[in-house]
């Protein structure tokens, strides 16, 4: 594999990774259970996809913990109201 195809999959991956600590942060802090569960389902898609690119870059990585509570807390506030507001009308 060319070294570039594997950087860009190395960041791929780790982009699945931290999106799994980002959408489980958003799961604890958000009210509503649906939601809650929701972001818990969102959080196991990202660790599949994860491992997908696992497998193909035969690298085991770390989510970057700091990165993805950061964003969570940062967006938690106004995520949280666009949410609500976009699946409450279903």
């Amino acid at each position: 594999m060319e070294k570039r195809d594997m950087e860009i999959l190395l960041k791929s991956q780790q982009g699945e990774l931290d999106a799994v600590l980002m959408y489980e942060a958003l799961a604890k802090v958000v009210k509503d259970r649906r939601d809650s569960d929701t972001f818990k389902q969102l959080a196991s898609e990202e660790g599949h996809h994860a491992s997908v690119f696992r497998n193909l870059t035969k690298q085991t990585l770390k989510p970057k913990k700091d990165k993805s509570h950061l964003f969570a807390n940062f967006i938690q506030g106004h995520w949280e109201k666009a949410f609500i507001s976009a699946y409450s009308q279903r």
